[in-house]
């Protein structure tokens, strides 16, 4: 055995951040664990038991979340275009399709890449899962008075995106977002002059999110989009509206399935009904509360956005798998 593969057998030890909530906001306790050093890469994607908060590790023996469906849909709140102005409808939908284009934009060795699909119009519906009819993704967006109210949702943070996944597998059955005005007010801060601590780039942001809606967790990458902090000076963050090497190969590394058009339109088709009948692995699925409060088959990973100001935490799956 060379001195090089010596090396690589070692084991090293990793940090996992288990959530541990202290009202009224969640903080990370983190415990070491070792295991075998399998590939170097500072990307991390998430997992079934991934932790809450800080840089993602990986898990041994723990399945990735992951799309088995090639696209998925998301639909604005009813009230979320008027809760985000001065922004204009117009504008925020371009930037929603900008931040995901961001990703799939990628090339992965010629893949045919995921698709983020934006819906026109909006919904009365907000964030959860439920049976026995189509679940909407659905972006919210609520005052800092109503976000504090919310479950696991940290003040700190700017953002949130909600993961429904099967936990045997990590199938990703749903997916919600959730922006928080409390931490400042989102703009366009290449169009107009964002303070810092203030006002939030709303393209920063969601390029972020986007990245946990796929199936990425946090890196300790200085620059990357998927890194944990949103660093602000005198001005806004903006740089996370760019891709990092880092970021790309992480994106290539979900393995994404390719989407395929199937219809004239070209558009996603309506996302399975997962129904309360359905056995899964040999255990009846349990009823699902809002939020993924729920037993059996379903788990909840609330991934925390970026945190306001200069010191805000780009806040991860908050996982909750229940």
């Amino acid at each position: 055995m060379t001195l090089i593969e010596a090396r690589a057998a070692l084991l090293v030890v990793r940090v996992v951040c288990v959530a541990r909530r202290i009202s009224p906001v969640l903080f990370a306790v983190c415990l070491a664990l070792a295991f075998p050093v399998q590939k170097v890469a500072a990307y991390c994607r998430s997992t079934v038991a991934s932790g809450t908060s800080g840089v993602c590790s990986a898990v041994p023996n723990s399945p990735f979340l992951n799309w088995q469906r090639s696209c998925v849909t998301y639909t604005f709140n009813n009230n979320a275009f008027t809760r985000l102005q001065p922004l204009t409808e117009a504008a925020t939908r371009e930037i929603f399709n900008t931040s995901f284009a961001s990703w799939s934009g990628v090339n992965c060795s010629g893949r045919k890449p995921f698709y983020v699909e934006q819906a026109p119009g909006t919904t009365s519906s907000g964030p959860g899962f439920v049976k026995d009819a189509a679940n909407v993704s659905v972006i919210s967006v609520y005052p800092g008075s109503e976000w504090d109210d919310l479950t696991d949702h940290s003040p700190n943070a700017i953002a949130l995106t909600l993961l429904w996944y099967e936990k045997k597998m990590g199938e990703i059955l749903d997916v919600d977002m959730d922006l928080n005005l409390g931490a400042g007010q989102f703009a366009d801060c290449e169009k107009v002059t964002c303070r810092s601590g203030s006002v939030v780039d709303l393209q920063n942001t969601i390029t972020h999110e986007a990245g946990h809606l796929l199936g990425l967790g946090h890196t300790s990458v200085s620059g990357a989009t998927m890194q944990p902090q949103a660093i602000g000076g005198l001005t806004a963050e903006t740089s996370k509206r760019s891709l990092a090497q880092d970021d790309v190969d992480g994106y290539c590394a979900l393995n994404l399935p390719g989407f395929v058009c199937s219809n004239a339109a070209c558009t996603c088709p309506v996302p399975p009904i997962y129904r309360s009948s359905t056995t899964q692995s040999g255990c009846a699925c349990a009823s699902v509360g809002l939020r993924g409060r729920a037993s059996g088959w379903l788990g909840l990973l609330t991934l925390l956005g970026v945190a306001a100001a200069a010191r805000h935490r780009l806040r991860r799956r908050a996982g909750r798998a229940v």
